[in-house]
Protein backbone atom coordinates (compact mmCIF):
# COMPACT_ATOMS: atom_id res chain seq x y z
CA UNK A 1 0.00 0.00 0.00
CA UNK A 2 0.93 3.66 -0.46
CA UNK A 3 1.68 5.83 2.39
CA UNK A 4 -1.20 8.29 2.73
CA UNK A 5 0.23 11.61 3.13
CA UNK A 6 -1.13 14.39 5.80
CA UNK A 7 0.45 17.82 6.37
CA UNK A 8 -1.13 20.81 8.46
CA UNK A 9 -1.59 24.51 6.96
CA UNK A 10 -3.71 27.19 9.10
CA UNK A 11 -4.54 31.13 9.42
CA UNK A 12 -3.03 32.37 12.59
CA UNK A 13 -2.02 35.78 13.40
CA UNK A 14 1.64 37.18 14.32
CA UNK A 15 3.55 33.95 15.21
CA UNK A 16 3.98 30.95 12.42
CA UNK A 17 2.46 27.62 14.22
CA UNK A 18 4.57 24.73 14.01
CA UNK A 19 3.59 22.16 11.40
CA UNK A 20 3.78 18.63 10.87
CA UNK A 21 2.52 15.88 8.90
CA UNK A 22 2.14 11.83 9.59
CA UNK A 23 2.96 9.63 6.98
CA UNK A 24 0.08 6.87 8.00
CA UNK A 25 -0.01 3.48 5.73
CA UNK A 26 -3.14 3.06 4.16
CA UNK A 27 -5.07 -0.03 2.53
CA UNK A 28 -5.96 2.30 -0.58
CA UNK A 29 -3.24 2.75 -3.10
CA UNK A 30 -4.50 6.10 -4.00
CA UNK A 31 -6.39 9.56 -2.92
CA UNK A 32 -7.12 12.44 -4.43
CA UNK A 33 -6.51 15.63 -2.37
CA UNK A 34 -8.75 15.91 0.45
CA UNK A 35 -9.05 19.11 3.11
CA UNK A 36 -8.98 17.90 7.07
CA UNK A 37 -8.89 21.08 8.06
CA UNK A 38 -9.73 24.03 5.91
CA UNK A 39 -8.15 27.78 5.53
CA UNK A 40 -10.29 30.55 7.88
CA UNK A 41 -11.64 33.93 7.32
CA UNK A 42 -8.38 36.30 9.09
CA UNK A 43 -8.66 39.96 10.16
CA UNK A 44 -5.83 41.29 10.83
CA UNK A 45 -4.27 45.15 11.73
CA UNK A 46 -1.95 46.89 8.71
CA UNK A 47 1.92 46.21 9.65
CA UNK A 48 1.19 42.62 11.30
CA UNK A 49 1.95 38.87 10.16
CA UNK A 50 -0.50 36.08 9.11
CA UNK A 51 0.21 32.80 8.28
CA UNK A 52 -2.26 30.44 6.43
CA UNK A 53 -2.66 26.68 7.23
CA UNK A 54 -4.82 24.34 6.88
CA UNK A 55 -4.21 20.26 6.55
CA UNK A 56 -4.64 18.31 3.76
CA UNK A 57 -4.07 14.73 2.85
CA UNK A 58 -3.76 12.43 0.04
CA UNK A 59 -2.00 9.66 -1.90
CA UNK A 60 0.48 10.47 -3.56
CA UNK A 61 1.54 13.30 -1.66
CA UNK A 62 -0.26 16.28 -3.39
CA UNK A 63 1.27 19.80 -5.28
CA UNK A 64 0.09 22.57 -3.18
CA UNK A 65 0.37 26.01 -4.63
CA UNK A 66 -1.33 29.52 -2.85
CA UNK A 67 -2.99 31.94 -4.99
CA UNK A 68 -4.43 35.14 -4.23
CA UNK A 69 -7.48 36.71 -6.26
CA UNK A 70 -6.04 33.99 -8.76
CA UNK A 71 -2.45 35.23 -9.29
CA UNK A 72 -0.08 33.13 -7.46
CA UNK A 73 2.06 34.40 -4.40
CA UNK A 74 5.27 34.54 -3.62
CA UNK A 75 7.32 37.96 -3.19
CA UNK A 76 9.96 38.55 -0.64
CA UNK A 77 7.00 39.11 1.97
CA UNK A 78 4.85 36.55 0.95
CA UNK A 79 6.62 33.11 1.14
CA UNK A 80 5.17 29.96 0.78
CA UNK A 81 6.77 26.91 1.14
CA UNK A 82 6.91 23.24 1.72
CA UNK A 83 9.81 21.41 3.42
CA UNK A 84 9.84 17.33 3.79
CA UNK A 85 5.77 17.74 3.38
CA UNK A 86 5.03 21.40 5.70
CA UNK A 87 3.17 23.56 4.10
CA UNK A 88 2.43 27.10 4.96
CA UNK A 89 1.96 30.89 3.66
CA UNK A 90 2.82 33.56 5.48
CA UNK A 91 2.96 37.47 4.84
CA UNK A 92 5.21 39.57 6.69
CA UNK A 93 3.87 43.29 7.43
CA UNK A 94 0.87 43.12 5.97
CA UNK A 95 -1.15 46.46 4.22
CA UNK A 96 -4.18 46.75 2.86
CA UNK A 97 -2.98 45.79 -0.79
CA UNK A 98 -2.78 42.09 0.77
CA UNK A 99 -6.35 42.11 1.67
CA UNK A 100 -8.17 39.52 -0.24
CA UNK A 101 -8.85 35.90 -1.13
CA UNK A 102 -6.16 33.40 -0.69
CA UNK A 103 -6.81 30.11 -2.25
CA UNK A 104 -4.59 26.75 -1.22
CA UNK A 105 -4.83 24.06 -3.91
CA UNK A 106 -3.82 20.57 -3.73
CA UNK A 107 -3.70 18.30 -7.28
CA UNK A 108 -2.06 14.93 -7.60
CA UNK A 109 -3.11 12.36 -9.94
CA UNK A 110 -5.91 11.37 -8.59
CA UNK A 111 -7.34 14.97 -8.95
CA UNK A 112 -7.39 18.39 -7.04
CA UNK A 113 -9.35 20.12 -4.05
CA UNK A 114 -9.39 23.46 -3.27
CA UNK A 115 -10.40 25.59 -0.28
CA UNK A 116 -10.07 29.49 0.78
CA UNK A 117 -9.95 32.25 3.10
CA UNK A 118 -10.44 35.99 2.94
CA UNK A 119 -7.84 38.27 4.61
CA UNK A 120 -9.27 41.60 5.98
CA UNK A 121 -6.59 44.26 7.12
CA UNK A 122 -7.74 47.43 8.80
CA UNK A 123 -5.31 50.26 9.35
CA UNK A 124 -2.85 50.80 11.86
Amino acid sequence: ALPLWVGQVSIAGSAMATLHKDMVESESAAAAPFFIKKPTIQKLVEGGSVVFECQIGGSPKPHIIWKKSGSLVDTERVRSSQSGGFLSLVIQGVGVADQGTYRCTATNEHGHNSSSAQLTVEGG
